[in-house]
């Protein structure tokens, strides 16, 4: 719910994704929260989908915090929803690192999208029917999509705009790694 958290640990999940409801601001603060790839396979680490706007602002004040292991993600954006990254890294998910969905919002300004995995399209960012900004210190870097194309960002009926950041060293078996 709507407040600012800070994590003293780090955070294993064995239930259901974070859902993200209202807004929030959350510090990793040198940890990392852990999907255990595998539990629930079909899930993704953070959702941000609450009915009322929800809008999650992700830092990382100390450095070293990331966000890993979602069988189907690391964070999904939907529905009017708003994802603002200044720190962090999201790293280690399947089917892509951050997704966003139809009406959804990614501002990315810092941080670090990395060492993600697709079978399909968007190892790293995937937007769909969304809209992603990408600025500054931002870096999507060393994704894969390992049947498709576009293992850095994909977008199919979306927006996406590079005001700044890095996209590099990302691999596709079709053509467009990106």
């Amino acid at each position: 719910t709507t407040g600012s958290y800070y994590l003293d640990d780090n955070l294993t999940l064995n239930g259901a994704a974070i859902l993200i409801d209202g807004d929030v601001k959350l510090c990793l603060n040198g940890h990392t929260i852990d999907r255990a790839n595998g539990n629930a396979a079909l899930d993704y680490v953070i959702r941000v989908l609450g009915k009322n706007k929800a809008h999650l602002t992700l830092t990382d004040c100390v450095g070293g915090g990331t966000i890993k292991g979602g069988g189907n993600g690391g964070v999904d954006i939907f529905g009017f929803c708003t994802l603002d990254m200044f720190g962090g890294t999201i790293t280690g998910n399947t089917n892509s690192g951050v997704n966003v969905g139809q009406f959804g919002e990614f501002n990315m300004y810092g941080g670090k999208i990395t060492g993600n995995t697709t079978n399909t399209y968007g190892g790293g960012v995937y937007v769909s029917g969304g809209t992603f900004t990408m600025n500054g210190n931002a870096s999507v870097s060393s994704n894969k999509a390992t049947n498709g194309t576009s293992g850095g960002v994909y977008v199919v009926d979306g927006t996406f705009t590079m005001n700044g950041g890095t996209i590099s060293g990302n691999k596709a078996s079709s053509q467009g790694g990106g």
